[in-house]
């Protein structure tokens, strides 16, 4: 079984600062966490929620997770994804954003596999706008270039992602599970939400 992390550490401005993994997206009344949680708990052994200090006690004692406070406040998804690949039990992380309601189980299963057989250090899906790396798998091998990435300055993901050996699936496969539209959706502001 792989790892998962839970990225829920960014400042949602547009939101007021509202957390955004709380926000209810679907007529059941689950949030994206509960979505998230149930999507992954059949796929992942060790399930993180990698927060800020801030808001690390909102997330502990969450059923089937476990909260961590991010190692690199302030420096966004690369420092939260350096923070998951030393706090998870596995050495290989499923990431995705926690405002993200739609990934299927079965394209993180997908995903999985075929980084399991890549030997690749992150296998990320593709959509129309290019690699999605808040929905992607990552080896602790990726460790040492991220964090190399990281040292530089440059915080940019998709910077440090030339950095290590990326094996990307593409839309084609992807579109097997669904809209890469609707897979890949973010909750960015209040427009977003049906």
């Amino acid at each position: 079984m792989i790892a998962a992390a839970i990225l829920t550490g960014g400042y949602a401005r547009r939101f007021l600062g509202r957390d955004k993994s709380r926000l209810v997206v679907s007529r059941d009344g689950r949030t994206i966490l509960d979505r998230q949680l149930a999507m992954l708990a059949p796929l992942a052994a060790d399930i993180l929620i990698v927060t800020s200090a801030a808001r690390l006690a909102d997330f502990t004692g969450v059923p089937g997770a476990r909260a961590v406070a991010d190692a690199h406040p302030g420096a966004g998804p690369l420092g939260a994804i350096l923070t998951a690949l030393d706090a998870a039990d596995a050495d290989a992380v499923f990431v995705i954003g926690g405002d993200m309601p739609d990934v299927p189980a079965a394209l993180v299963a997908a995903l999985a596999a075929r980084h399991a057989a890549s030997g690749g250090d992150v296998t990320a899906p593709e959509s129309v706008r290019g690699i999605e790396p808040l929905a992607a798998m990552y080896a602790r091998s990726a460790r040492p270039a991220l964090a190399a990435a990281f040292a530089s300055g440059d915080l940019s993901l998709r910077h440090a992602l030339g950095r290590v050996r990326l094996d990307v699936m593409p839309a084609r496969d992807v579109a097997a599970h669904g809209s890469p539209d609707r897979l890949f959706r973010n909750i960015n502001s209040p427009d977003d939400l049906p």
